[in-house]
């Protein structure tokens, strides 16, 4: 990699500055970096709220303004290059001296030091010497943050890569590790290697970090969209036209966490309006892909088989029930997509509580039944 031509530029590779600017804090940190998607917006559409009650009204007004806001300012996307760096499985970036990469810390709740890791793995820290790509950030264990806040940097250093080139992964969830160097092969034309990591931290000699391409859970980028269309190029066709289900129900029945408990009657419900009962998790991604390429309507549970949207079309409609999580994750992804978008809250709002992201809870029929009467 040529370091001293376009588009890369130095950074001081020191501490991190105090700065309200995140990027510019980062920029600095890194040894160089490479500016490699301006700054840019999309447009934020109100959903159909149905049982949006609640006797919180700071809360309803809370919830009203993220909502009302018409659009969302996407800041500049980065590649940073970083030498002698340590990468952690967790996942994680240091420099060379130790100091955290404040950037590749987004959404962890606990940051801890390189010399934690390297008692995981026994007391020695692996050494690279090669040049290796790094795209992970907290939340691996999840596929809808895997597939929109972590996939999609490749976006953004695939320009930047003129030969084969190790992609470090952490552990990742069911099959979708001997899944990717298939995927990627074919996206990206051989240029990612898929190299699992092996031990909790190894240091590497030259990094190529990407950046953050979204703020979870209220912004992402027209990134995400230049990726899924590459996916839905490669995916396979889902059989005859006939075939494909038009209108998605995705279950989560197959889950232990979170469970609804009367899914069974919810299903039910959706199927007999013409909806297919789907459980993203038994397919492979490309799978998911061809299954959603071509879906009008998807519906159900919060949860990340919903991040399947993003593959169907702009005309579609997505329809999420809410058990009391509150998460624009998936209205701000219809946006993105330019989806429209209907919101079912199963109770009233309550000020959100960690508990309900791991709690087994009912969702009232009727109202459902009522509200895709009114969907018609």
């Amino acid at each position: 990699m040529n370091l001293q031509g376009d588009p890369w530029k130095a950074g001081s590779g020191g501490a991190a500055v105090p700065a309200d600017d995140v990027i510019a804090a980062a920029r600095a940190q890194a040894d160089f970096y490479a500016e490699m998607v301006g700054p840019d917006a999309y447009e934020h559409t109100v959903p159909n709220l149905s049982g949006f009650i609640s006797k919180d009204a700071g809360l309803k007004r809370y919830m009203l303004s993220i909502l009302g806001n018409p659009s969302v300012k996407t800041p500049p996307e980065d590649v940073y290059l970083l030498r002698d760096a340590f990468v952690c499985a967790l996942p994680l970036l240091y420099k060379r001296d130790r100091d955290f990469f404040a950037h590749s810390g987004r959404d962890h709740h606990t940051v801890y030091p390189v010399e934690f890791f390297a008692e995981l793995g026994g007391g020695t820290i692996p050494v690279l010497d090669a040049q290796a790509i790094f795209i992970f950030k907290a939340g691996t264990a999840n596929y809808g943050h895997i597939l929109v806040e972590m996939l999609p940097r490749l976006e953004n250093v695939a320009p930047l890569i003129g030969e084969p080139t190790r992609l470090l992964v952490p552990p990742l969830p069911g099959t979708m590790t001997d899944q990717l160097q298939g995927i990627v092969d074919r996206m990206y034309s051989n240029k990612f290697v898929i190299e699992p990591m092996r031990t909790p931290i190894m240091q590497v000699r030259e990094v190529i970090y990407a950046g953050p391409v979204s703020l979870h859970n209220k912004r992402k980028s027209r990134t995400l969209l230049r990726f899924a269309e590459r996916l839905r190029e490669i995916a396979p066709r889902a059989g005859s036209p006939e075939r494909i289900p038009a209108r998605i129900y995705v279950s989560r029945e197959g889950t232990t966490n979170r469970r609804m408990l009367n899914e069974a009657e919810i299903r039910a419900t959706f199927e007999a309006r013409g909806y297919t009962s789907v459980q993203p998790e038994r397919l492979t991604l490309l799978e998911q892909v061809a299954m959603f390429a071509n879906a009008t309507d998807i519906a159900g549970p919060i949860g990340a088989g919903l991040t399947n949207s993003i593959f169907a079309p702009k005309s579609a409609h997505v329809l999420i029930l809410d058990s009391g999580m509150q998460d624009f994750f998936f209205w701000d992804l219809a946006c993105l997509r330019g989806q429209s978008f209907t919101w079912h809250f199963g109770k009233p709002l309550a000020p959100f509580d960690i508990a309900c992201l791991h709690t087994d809870y009912h969702m009232p029929v009727e109202p459902v039944r009522a509200l895709l009467e009114t969907l018609e």
